[in-house]
């Protein structure tokens, strides 16, 4: 008896489902401008996003930053919701300024049949109802028709004109400010004073400098100790090779990020399903 329940036992053991292992992990961004993990865009979609997202960036000094990946679950089983990963991930990878916060990331996983547009901290509540006109508007349509490619075209560009409309301001960015100089009239009699200062000053150097210049090409002349010539080296094979050559993130779209990225998002933004 003791040996029959002993093997019941046992197969009871290996036959009960094992617990689910927990794990988050996160898909690795590498580009500044367009990480296409789904392979939802072909190469000249591809291309053609990276470069209107680079243009805005260099032009508004913001950071969007377009993401596809095949499934949300496939990289965590603890995240309460999409939104919420949306959020973890925005911060994993400090999408935008990290003074300015500003940075904006649009996911789209086409497993789960879900995007999202998840804004940095400093963007206000005001924002969100925008974004969910551009998802509503200009993405949802093309996704229940199955194209894919074109929502997320249509979808960036909408995106671009409602972020360059809409002037971001808040209070809750933390960006480095300078103090202005408030003109007074004592400041201006203060300014007015340093400029004739520098004036005369360059008045009564100028002439020294000249003098001093003139007497020592004559001694110069006299004394045999002429000007020698200047070779430059001849330049290194690596200055001659662009390969070589660092560049910042603004010329190299492929680079991994720049000093400033590192932005954080609150958990603003919008979502749709299809």
């Amino acid at each position: 008896m003791l040996l029959i329940l002993s093997v019941v036992a046992g197969l009871i053991l290996t036959l009960a489902p094992s617990p689910i292992q927990a794990y988050v992990r996160f898909p690795d961004l590498p580009d500044t401008y367009v990480n296409d993990l789904a392979k939802v865009l072909d190469y000249p979609q591809r291309e053609q996003v990276r470069s209107e997202l680079q243009a805005f960036h260099q032009r508004t000094n913001q950071q969007v930053l377009l993401v596809t990946i095949p499934s949300y679950r496939d990289y965590s089983n603890q995240h309460p919701s999409f939104e919420a990963f949306a959020t973890d991930l925005f911060n994993h990878r400090g999408v935008g300024s990290r003074w300015r916060n500003d940075g904006v990331m649009m996911l789209v996983p086409p497993g789960d049949r879900k995007v999202r547009i998840q804004l940095g901290s400093a963007y206000g509540s005001g924002w969100n109802p925008r974004m969910q006109t551009v998802i509503d508007r200009y993405m949802l349509p093309d996704f229940r028709r199955g194209q894919m490619a074109q929502g997320i075209m249509n979808g960036v560009r909408a995106l671009l004109n409602e972020l360059g409309t809409h002037q971001l301001t808040t209070s809750g960015s933390t960006v480095p400010s300078t103090s202005t100089y408030a003109s007074t009239p004592a400041g201006n009699i203060i300014t007015g004073i340093f400029i004739v200062i520098i004036i005369v000053g360059l008045i009564i150097l100028i002439p020294f400098i000249i003098v001093f210049a003139i007497v020592k090409f004559i001694f110069n002349l006299f004394s045999g100790n002429r000007p020698q010539p200047q070779y430059r080296s001849r330049p290194s094979y690596y200055d001659d090779d662009d390969r070589y050559r660092s560049y910042s993130s603004y010329d190299d779209s492929y680079s991994s990020r720049s000093d400033d990225e590192g932005g954080h998002s609150s958990g603003g933004g919008a979502s749709g399903s299809w």
